[in-house]
């Protein structure tokens, strides 16, 4: 008796990139960029905001504190991606005008 699976390694392509076209329609290279932006965001919002609650109240750190501290990391990640890194942001907070030559 042959291998149940047998058949479903021939049908699997040789190479899944985020080239191929089902990917690029699943996950946009916009969202792939959000994602792994949001990601480090939150990960060095944590880190930093444990460093800084361990050593301004001593307090020792547990899941607790973690639970406590990671909806704050995950709303200033969101904050930092979608104002300050948006492609414009300082160009309309600076209020910074393209200079058109045909007026």
């Amino acid at each position: 008796m042959g291998c149940v699976w047998s058949g479903f390694n021939s049908r699997l392509p040789d190479k899944i990139s985020y080239n191929n076209f089902a990917m690029k329609k699943l996950i946009s290279s916009r969202r792939i960029r959000f994602l792994e932006f949001f990601t480090v965001g939150v990960v060095m919002g944590l880190v930093e905001d444990i460093i800084a609650v361990h050593f301004a109240t001593g307090e020792k750190i547990t899941p607790k504190v973690i639970l406590i501290i990671l909806p704050i990391a995950v709303i200033f990640a969101l904050i930092s991606e979608y104002l300050v890194d948006h492609p414009h942001f300082w160009e309309k907070l600076l209020n910074v005008k393209e200079k058109n030559s045909s007026k």
